[in-house]
């Protein structure tokens, strides 16, 4: 029988898991892989999690539910107008800064959501974002605007591209001590877009 004596073996299991996860996803991850990789069993690994899929959740759920709130919330603040800028920019410039500081300190689990949910319930995180934002289309965007026929399409595009972009830089090279200011970019090019959109 193993010894863990002075071994943390959840932190151990889960420190695998992960790099299993990141390397293979988790279709193609073995449990077998992440018990070698902790000096484990996999019927030490059942003994903590009922299947595959509920050590990915356990690695993701936290990051997964606090993505979606800082979108809910965001958007929820915007119900309430503090300026006469339009709620699409009151929007960027509430949530970019928040996304990519998130994004930023919690890589690992925002690449496993992103990267490596293929085959888990939490392969719908963007269309979770989309279905959040979407609640509020009439108060985001022109009146005007939501009447035209593209409007829809085009605002599901534009926004699905919003958040992958934003995952996706968030999640390349060492941003988090970069004295590049890419929030104010984003917030930029972003914003820049839908006011060249609406001028036409």
């Amino acid at each position: 029988m193993a010894d863990y004596t002075g071994k943390d073996i959840g932190k151990m299991i889960l420190d695998c898991a992960a790099r299993e996860f990141l390397k293979n996803g988790y279709e193609n991850a073995s449990l077998r892989v992440i018990a070698k990789g902790a000096e484990a069993t996999t019927g030490i690994i059942y003994s903590r999690y009922k299947s595959k899929h509920e050590l990915f959740k356990h690695l993701v759920d936290k990051a997964y539910c606090e993505v979606i709130q800082i979108v809910a919330d965001s958007l929820e603040e915007i119900c309430v107008p503090t300026s006469r800028l339009p709620a699409y920019e009151q929007y960027y410039q509430r949530v970019i800064p928040q996304l990519f500081d998130y994004i930023v300190h919690h890589q690992k689990e925002i690449e496993l959501l992103t990267r490596c949910s293929t085959g888990t319930t939490y392969r719908n995180f963007i269309p979770k974002l989309l279905s959040t934002e979407k609640e509020y289309t009439a108060v985001l965007w022109p009146s005007q605007f939501n009447k035209k026929p593209y409007s829809k399409d085009l605002i599901q595009t534009v926004s699905y591209s919003f958040y992958t972009t934003m995952f996706d830089f968030a999640l390349e090279g060492d941003l988090e001590n970069s004295n590049i200011p890419y929030t104010e970019y984003l917030i930029q090019f972003f914003i820049g877009g839908w006011h060249k959109i609406f001028q036409n």
